[in-house]
């Protein structure tokens, strides 16, 4: 990610732009972020159009009406025509445009100023300045991208270059005896404030895309963070680790839990690479992770070519041990579809069940791993342990919870390592109708 973000600010300080995608999305952003500015910007530039005109009585005394025809008649209710499109639909695919023609007309409204002001009125000597407050807004104000504004900005200062010269004789004929220094002098403020709202606007959407740049690059990193946080743990658990950092730890009374082995695995992989083992073990442990999620089961660990999945945590469920059930049979059938290292036999497995209580929670502080554990865990596993390869082994818990829905076989009592003696059950492919 680090280098595509590299990249794409290399080529965003030679061309300023993005990909298409990309674009859209920064454009849609950047509307998003600055329709309330743009919006009193328009009204900011409505109040000082207006409140110039009073201006007008001393600059262009002679030719006033003819200014306020322009500035109340054309200017002002163009704006005001732009801010309520600002609030339609239409107005977000086209906004750069709509608010570059938006500059266009006020500023070409200064130089229609300047154009019918006589000789005898001040209008050409100071209504530049006006000129000079529309690149700044321009660039600054109404956030256009630097190739709009660099346009738009350019078409008013040459409309001034024409007025000037051809209308007022700013050079050839007319008031030249002061045009000339009067419109160098102009000519020098201009240019100078397109210079400098010239670095400033480039400077501004540089750091706008490279910002938005940023915050992609963080989300996807926060993204990544959090995905790999729902691998480790369960997503309720995730969130509450997130919010909390108090310890986690729950009792919950009623779940079964499962663990499968893999039968004569470790003299399987004697005589096969490591890439080998890791790939097999991949491809058997990722078949099981579909099927636990089609049952709502949730995955606690893998321990060597042992898997165990859980049915009731961290949310509980009724139905717990028919889902643990379901998934047995489940991965009985899947594992006789796979065939490891190249061998012409299918893999078996051995599984064993039992249900109970348990107590779960997250240990460790930098490697986070969601466990449980009580006496349910340990009968579990030794049902996995001392079963039989191919079959599934069941605790008298879950015959008892699972009698009336399925098909079992009685294995009899058996001496399990830590409890003695116990009677315990193999469930068949069967379900009961």
């Amino acid at each position: 990610m680090f280098t595509q973000l590299m990249a794409l600010q290399k080529k965003l300080r030679t061309s300023l732009q993005f990909q298409p995608d990309l674009e859209e999305s920064f454009m849609a952003e950047l509307l998003q972020k600055n329709l309330s500015f743009i919006r009193v910007a328009l009204w900011v530039e409505i109040i000082l159009y207006a409140s110039f005109g009073i201006l007008d009585i001393w600059i262009v005394p002679e030719t006033k009406f003819i200014v306020w025809t322009i500035r109340f008649g054309i200017v002002i209710p163009f704006t005001l025509l732009v801010f309520l499109f600002s609030y339609t639909k239409a107005f977000r695919s086209y906004w750069q445009f709509v608010i570059s023609v938006n500059a266009l007309v006020a500023g070409f409204g200064i130089i229609g100023i300047i154009a019918v002001s006589k000789p005898t009125e001040l209008g050409f000597q100071l209504y530049y300045a006006g000129l000079m407050l529309i690149i700044m807004g321009i660039y600054l104000w109404f956030r256009l991208r630097y190739i709009y504004a660099t346009v738009a900005s350019s078409i008013v200062v040459l409309g001034y270059e024409v007025v000037a010269i051809g209308f007022q004789g700013a050079l050839f004929g007319g008031q030249s005896h002061i045009g000339v220094p009067v419109f160098v002098s102009n000519n020098f403020f201009l240019l100078s404030s397109i210079v400098i709202c010239n670095i400033g606007g480039l400077t501004i959407e540089l750091y706008m895309r490279e910002a938005f740049l940023q915050r992609i690059a963080t989300e996807e990193q926060r993204e990544r963070a959090e995905n790999l946080l729902l691998s480790i743990l369960p997503a309720p658990i995730a969130k509450r680790l997130e919010t909390s950092p108090d310890v986690i730890a729950d009792r919950f009374d009623n779940v079964s839990i499962l663990f499968a082995d893999i039968v004569n695995f470790t003299p399987l992989c004697a005589h096969v690479s490591c890439q080998e083992v890791v790939n097999g073990l991949n491809e058997v442990f990722s078949r099981f992770d579909e099927l636990s999620e089609r049952h709502g089961l949730e995955k606690i660990k893998t321990i060597g070519d042992a898997y165990m999945v859980t049915a009731g945590v961290p949310l509980p469920r009724q139905d717990h041990a028919e889902a643990i059930a379901e998934m047995a049979l489940d991965m009985q059938k899947t594992a006789r579809s796979i065939c490891l290292f190249s061998l012409d036999r299918p893999i078996l497995l051995r599984i064993g069940i039992n249900s109970g209580e348990v107590v779960a929670g997250v240990i460790g502080r930098k490697k986070f791993i969601y466990d449980l554990w009580g006496d349910t865990v340990n009968v579990a596993s030794r049902m996995e342990s001392q079963g039989v390869p191919g079959r599934i082994q069941v605790s008298e818990n879950t015959y008892q919870l699972l009698k009336h829905m399925y098909d079992f076989e009685c294995r009899g009592e058996i001496d399990v390592k830590g409890k003695g003696i116990m009677q315990t059950y193999f469930l068949t492919d069967f379900l009961k109708v």
